[in-house]
């Protein structure tokens, strides 16, 4: 049976409509219960603000913040994640962007938690937040191919980004953790265009050195060690990237 193109655009447009916009703290008092009322296209609109919370991601829901510097959420210091994403239903049409993401600490043990989580295949796309004062500032863990790109991930107690998966690291600034990134092995991120600076232990360090990280176009530089069981990669350089006030916390 042929559908006439004008009845498909008609059934596109009403699919679009159907999305609704949730607002945060207007339509609900916190992020988790806007994200729990929302369905598959929803958008979840976060207000500037302090939110002390923990939370999950929803497949095809994405959650926007009002910036970074603007809409916090601050898991309070309490053990475990302060943003989570689990399973393979969350894919790069789940989206978290514009926050800082702070307060995971569980008790100053190794690996500790983590500003933000995925686990379990979930893709989820991670983009123009801030992960700040967390013991991991994002840990990618068992075939997490997520797509991380454009964030500011600073002064956590570990590791900047703990990867353990096939995750899409791209254009982040990574500074003043005590690793950058950590790649625990088993998989091949990629791990490309990134500003690596000032992390105390290792810019970017593999497990081991069989570890078959695909390392490109990054600038890493005065760490304590540049890399560890890695190399540079293809295009990386080593020099000041001068942020425009790094005391200030201006990592442009």
């Amino acid at each position: 049976m042929r559908i006439a193109a004008s009845t498909i655009m008609v059934f596109f447009f009403a699919v679009q409509i159907s999305a609704a916009v949730i607002n945060v703290p207007g339509d609900y008092p916190t992020i988790q219960q806007g994200i729990d009322a929302a369905t598959s296209g929803d958008i979840v609109m976060v207000a500037a603000g302090t939110f002390y919370e923990e939370i999950t991601l929803k497949a095809d829901v994405a959650v926007i913040g009002a910036g970074e510097g603007l809409s916090i959420i601050d898991g309070g210091g309490d053990a475990g994640d302060v943003v989570t994403a689990w399973g393979g239903t969350i894919t790069n049409t789940t989206i978290f962007r514009g926050f800082t993401v702070t307060g995971a600490i569980s008790g100053g043990s190794m690996p500790g938690g983590g500003g933000l989580f995925c686990n379990m295949t979930a893709a989820p796309e991670i983009c123009n937040n801030r992960f700040e004062g967390n013991d991991q500032g994002i840990a990618l863990w068992n075939q997490s191919s997520a797509y991380v790109h454009n964030n500011v991930i600073i002064d956590n107690t570990y590791n900047g980004i703990s990867v353990s998966s096939a995750a899409n690291i791209i254009n982040n600034t990574i500074d003043d953790n005590r690793i950058g990134i950590y790649d625990s092995g088993g998989y091949q991120p990629t791990i490309m265009n990134n500003i690596v600076t000032n992390n105390s232990l290792f810019g970017l360090a593999c497990v081991n050195s069989s570890c078959p990280t695909d390392i490109s176009y990054n600038d890493v530089w005065n760490n304590g060690q540049n890399y560890r069981y890695c190399s540079a990669g293809t295009g990386d350089i080593s020099a000041d990237p001068l942020y425009v006030n790094e005391p200030g916390g201006d990592f442009h």
